[in-house]
């Protein structure tokens, strides 16, 4: 397989354009890349000094086309921002169907996986607030929250492995260059599957 399969499935979602994506498949070789040569393919990062602040110098505009983005986007802080603002697309941005995001009822923390309850004083932590644990991939909270790198090592391992056909991984009138999301779910199974009865999420 490919590495313009694996691109198909996860750099056109991630890469600002469709033209960014399209020189990722001409520039790549066939073998597949480890996630975080992936991840600078997609996300070309921004030059940093010795504080660690972006260098302005070497900064170059913004485009659909090309953009350069925030090495230090682990941190979610500016995550659904411009770009030049520190922002990579949040979860809900490119649409992953697994975020299991808590709902706003004036609690803090709304939109992440940590769900508090809606009394919660402003001074709790994310910590202290839990992420849904489930008994079963079929219940009222579906399977609960599978965090995206462990959606795209599950991907990144079908591929590798050839679990699914182009044909079966994608329809693009339903939903457009992203895996089907319940293809995607036997994949992530397949790699982390669930102990029968027993609570699972995974971080």
């Amino acid at each position: 397989m490919k590495f313009s399969a694996l691109a198909t499935a996860t750099a056109l979602a991630l890469a600002p354009s469709f033209a960014s994506a399209s020189r990722i498949l001409n520039e790549t070789s066939s073998d597949l890349p480890e996630i975080n040569d992936l991840m600078n393919i997609a996300f070309p990062m921004w030059e940093v000094n010795g504080k660690g602040e972006r260098d302005m110098k070497k900064a170059t505009p913004c485009t659909v086309d090309d953009c350069q983005w925030n090495p230090f986007y682990v941190t979610k802080r500016y995550d659904g921002l411009h770009p030049d603002f520190g922002g990579h697309p949040s979860d809900n941005d490119v649409k992953y169907a697994f975020f299991a995001s808590s709902p706003f009822a004036g609690q803090p923390y709304p939109g992440t996986p940590h769900h508090c309850p809606p009394d919660a004083l402003d001074n709790i932590t994310a910590g202290e607030c839990p992420k849904i644990k489930t008994t079963s991939d079929f219940g009222a909270e579906g399977p609960g929250h599978v965090p995206p790198h462990i959606g795209l090592a599950s991907l990144t391992w079908a591929v590798r492995d050839g679990l699914f056909s182009m044909e079966d991984m994608f329809d693009y009138e339903n939903f457009e260059c992203r895996v089907i999301p319940n293809v995607l779910f036997q994949m992530v199974r397949n790699y982390f599957p669930r102990t029968e009865g027993g609570k699972l999420y995974i971080l």
